[in-house]
């Protein structure tokens, strides 16, 4: 009887760390897996009130799954030299198609108290170099909610008004 158990202990400790190397290996595959992916294309003002100016943020989002990539919020900020403009989280809607891509508008919104703040120190013929970071959140098949940064800088020229 002795040599049957130490068989079956065998046999199970060889099971289990079979299935432990395979998990490792299933994590690494899943590592390599190619990542949704997003990019700003534009950026373009939207409505104007008293309190507030109204931002839409043009985000090229690349699905490369099998099946369509359902959309759970953004967080997003935007600084401009050494001063934020904005921070925030919207709400997204929708979902990106099955190995697709789709551009998507999203709104953000700058207080006009900051707006005019940063405007009173900006000299004409200036340049601000300026940033936005973004993070989508998707709800990725198997994975759950994934993040997907973006990002984008550059310059602003601040035009100078020209001499009479």
């Amino acid at each position: 009887m002795a040599p049957i158990r130490y068989t079956r202990v065998l046999a199970l400790l060889v099971v289990s760390l079979a299935a432990l190397s395979g998990c490792a290996t299933v994590q690494s595959l899943l590592g390599a897996a190619p990542k949704p992916t997003a990019t700003i294309k534009g950026i373009s003002f939207g409505d104007l009130s008293w309190d507030k100016i109204a931002l839409n943020f043009e985000v090229e989002v690349h699905n490369p799954y099998d099946v369509p990539l359902p959309l759970v919020n953004l967080d997003y900020s935007m600084s401009a030299g050494t001063s934020r403009l904005l921070k925030g989280a919207a709400q997204t809607q929708g979902s990106i198609p099955a190995k697709g891509s789709k551009v998507l508008t999203l709104p953000a919104e700058v207080s006009l108290t900051d707006a005019m703040a940063f405007i009173k120190g900006v000299r004409p013929g200036t340049t601000i170099p300026y940033s936005t970071n973004a993070t989508l959140l998707v709800n990725a098949p198997t994975a759950g909610q994934v993040p997907i940064p973006i990002t984008r800088q550059g310059e602003i020229k601040v035009p100078s008004i020209p001499g009479l």
